[in-house]
């Protein structure tokens, strides 16, 4: 049931993203019939459209989803890169899809989305489940999962937010609440396309009285479309605090975490660079309690051919031939994938607090690496790849990891080198050559 509410309202803000993209070029007028014109792309692309209701002022209707492997390719060919196995459990859903124009001063375009029917394969899993089906059928009557948005007169801004949920689901095993408070949303359009988003949830929560509990406080996000590539992006996410617990068991708190992203292509090549940081994280399990402050980790991919990826996504997976052939492409590149800085400054175990550590990490594949080759003999990749890692950790916090008796055995045949009062491991694999401080192994 924790899944149901999640899924669906993806599904509803993937469908309200497309609608409010699709028709921001026109008045009141020539969007209506830009409208019929998606309605009947999407009719040709898997959707069925029914109980269509219209006035000068507003269409409501039904979307259906019908058939779901001509949805997951005209999914793709938007930009929202699904597979058949993740479409393919929505067989069945329908979304109903209220429009109005002129709406308010602000609004050119209105949209309230909301489900009006539960997938097939989700009403199998509840068809002897009578106390889920009945509340899942009060949820939707009552329009508790819906999305609100409305394009402005000029078309050049939206914005729009998600109907607070505070709901209970009641099973034969375990009662879950789900609460979701003040989802807000704003951006940009130009030239028909969404160029950047601006997301604030207030709230985020799941309580079970028999599984797992997670509470997500304040998170903001920022979508910035940044070239001509739909890959051209830069994202960025701030939570205040994440808890997951499970009574009795153990509690996860993590406060204050930052993730930014940016891809940039180049000559078809896509570089990501990520960058998160986490002001401080504290694991409780039974009487013990792990710390972690300041904590870390960049990383970066280079080189990946973007044409060779899209096609990747959307092969037969069992189409073993065509699956070598784009990932030979890909490889070609020359693809390399590293990690800068992965560190964290302060380390508390039960009452005592040390110096953290620090490392960065690289991997590159040869360009004329033959993925046939490979497939008959093994040490062809090893002989493909170059890596390199650095380790270097706080002398307090290598005698504390020391007392493991596994760790301990592995340190008497590689121990570590000391500089600069710290404990360090500089390791290198080359041509099937693997070496750590200089001394082959």
């Amino acid at each position: 049931m924790k899944k149901l509410g999640l899924s669906i309202v993806t599904i509803v803000l993937v469908v309200g993203a497309y609608f409010f993209t699709a028709a921001t070029a026109q008045v009141t007028e020539a969007i209506k019939a830009q409208v019929q014109s998606e309605l009947s792309t999407l009719e040709k692309n898997g959707f069925t459209i029914t109980k269509k209701q219209s006035s000068e002022s507003a269409e409501n209707f039904v979307l259906s989803f019908h058939d779901t492997d001509k949805i997951t390719m005209y999914l793709n060919t938007k930009g929202i890169k699904v597979k058949k196995e993740d479409v393919a459990p929505f067989q069945g859903f329908k979304l109903g899809v209220n429009t109005s124009y002129l709406a308010n001063s602000y609004s050119a375009f209105s949209l309230d989305l909301f489900p009006v029917a539960l997938p097939k394969m989700m009403k199998e899993e509840m068809r002897e489940d009578n106390v889920s089906i009945e509340r899942v059928n009060k949820l939707i009557a009552d329009k508790a999962l819906l999305i609100h948005v409305d394009i402005n007169k000029l078309f050049s801004t939206f914005k729009g937010y998600m109907k607070d949920i505070n709901e209970t689901f009641k099973g034969k095993k375990e009662t879950v609440v789900v609460l979701c408070k003040d989802l807000k949303f704003s951006g940009e359009i130009e030239k028909g396309t969404v160029q950047n988003v601006y997301q604030r949830l207030k709230q985020f929560t799941v309580l079970s009285d028999k599984d797992i509990n997670m509470k997500l406080t304040n998170l903001t996000s920022n979508y910035t479309l940044t070239g001509a590539s739909k890959y051209d992006i830069e994202t960025e996410y701030n939570i205040e605090k994440i808890e997951v617990y499970e009574t009795a068991l153990f509690t996860l708190l993590v406060n204050n975490i930052n993730v930014k992203s940016n891809n940039t292509v180049s000559k078809d090549l896509l570089k990501t660079v990520m960058n998160t940081t986490v002001e401080n994280a504290e694991f409780t399990m039974g009487k013990e309690t792990q710390k972690m402050q300041n904590l870390a980790f960049d990383f970066e991919v280079n080189n990946l051919d973007i044409t060779a990826f899209d096609m990747l996504q959307t092969i037969n997976i069992e189409d073993e031939k065509a699956i070598d052939e784009l990932s030979q492409q890909i490889i070609s590149k020359g693809v390399t994938m590293s990690i800068p800085n992965f560190s964290v400054e302060k380390v508390t175990y039960a009452t005592k607090t040390m110096d953290g550590f620090n490392m960065n990490a690289s991997v590159a594949i040869d360009k004329k690496f033959d993925i046939k080759a490979a497939s008959q003999d093994f040490l062809a990749i090893l002989s493909a790849i170059e890596s390199k890692a650095h380790i270097s950790v706080s002398t307090d916090l290598f005698a504390y990891i020391a007392q493991e008796q596994r760790v301990m055995m592995f340190l008497m045949m590689m121990p570590p080198v000391d500089k600069a009062g710290k404990k360090v491991y500089d390791i290198e694999f080359s041509k099937g050559k693997l070496t750590v401080n200089g001394k082959a192994l």
